[in-house]
């Protein structure tokens, strides 16, 4: 999934479809999918290691950054998409609440050449 996506964070895609942020967290692509209702493009990845104690969830920002120019780059996306990220330390549904799961989520606008971060 993630060649089909074109992401290459950081040190780039591996051999098994996992990304790794040049932070060196290694991310393993749950799915991605365009909800053309709201106009977003939703990635959904597992980091297990951003559960673990005293993970500072602060070094994934960049690389979400990161992801979303990838994600975005050869994609037919209007100007103005959204581009959402989401990583968890397990497998979460779509929609559901887990009170024990690490989740992060960030959102970003797509400029037609860049994404800005932008408030959910």
């Amino acid at each position: 999934m993630a060649a089909a996506l074109g992401l290459c964070a950081g040190a780039g895609a591996l051999a098994d479809g996992a990304v790794t942020l040049a932070s060196g967290v290694a991310l393993q692509p749950l799915s991605a999918a365009l909800d053309a209702d709201v106009q977003a493009l939703r990635l959904r990845y597992l980091a297990p290691e951003i559960g673990a104690p005293g993970f500072d969830l602060e070094t994934l920002s960049a690389g979400m950054e990161r992801l979303c120019r990838d994600a975005a780059t050869g994609r037919a996306l209007e100007q103005g998409a959204l581009i959402i990220i989401s990583i968890s330390d397990r497998d979460v549904a779509l929609g559901t609440m887990d009170l024990d799961a690490v989740q992060v989520f960030q959102s970003f606008e797509f400029t037609g050449d860049d994404c800005i971060w932008s408030d959910f």
